[in-house]
């Protein structure tokens, strides 16, 4: 059984090589560093090893019509949001071999749910009937699955 450990990843002073896959599932968003910990995350992988990132996209539709009030930002828990070309960037520059990135649709309709709240009670209210709902989900699907970064969540797969 392997320990837990705490704290920012460099300070666990991990082996180089020691993982085959590090999985940062709506984390990247809330460090201060980003780029730090990508490469560290490099660091301690294999080669071949893989990173998986997942986190709120910037370019989202919801982002788009909610601005402000869009969930995903959650001032001050996230310190940086991202568009899946940002997030390459990041990946790439840290050497990863191989990268391959796409937006999810995953969870689009509770981000609008959400962000209409978020305006309402911010009195910026954006009017989501629920025929508006149902298309801007599929809008956002649709967009996704035909390769536009448009979807909720950033998927980045960096291999070593």
């Amino acid at each position: 059984c392997e320990d837990v450990h705490v704290g920012a990843l460099h300070a666990c002073a991990f082996p180089e090589g020691r993982f085959d896959a590090v999985v940062l599932n709506n984390v990247i968003e809330h460090l201060p560093d980003p780029a730090e910990t990508i490469a560290e995350c490099a660091r301690v992988l294999r080669p071949g090893g893989r990173l998986v990132l997942i986190t709120p996209n910037i370019a989202a539709v919801a982002a788009n019509i909610y601005g402000g009030d869009w969930r995903g930002l959650e001032t001050p828990r996230h310190l940086h949001i991202f568009s899946r070309k940002a997030l390459v960037g990041l990946v790439r520059a840290a050497g990863f071999a191989q990268i391959n990135a796409f937006t999810s649709a995953a969870g689009a309709g509770s981000m609008l749910d959400a962000s209409a709240w978020i305006a309402k009670q911010a009195g910026h209210s954006v009017p989501l009937g629920r025929t508006r709902r149902r298309w801007l989900i599929l809008k956002e699907t649709l967009l996704s699955r035909l390769g536009f970064s448009r979807g909720e969540a950033v998927i980045v797969i960096g291999t070593r």
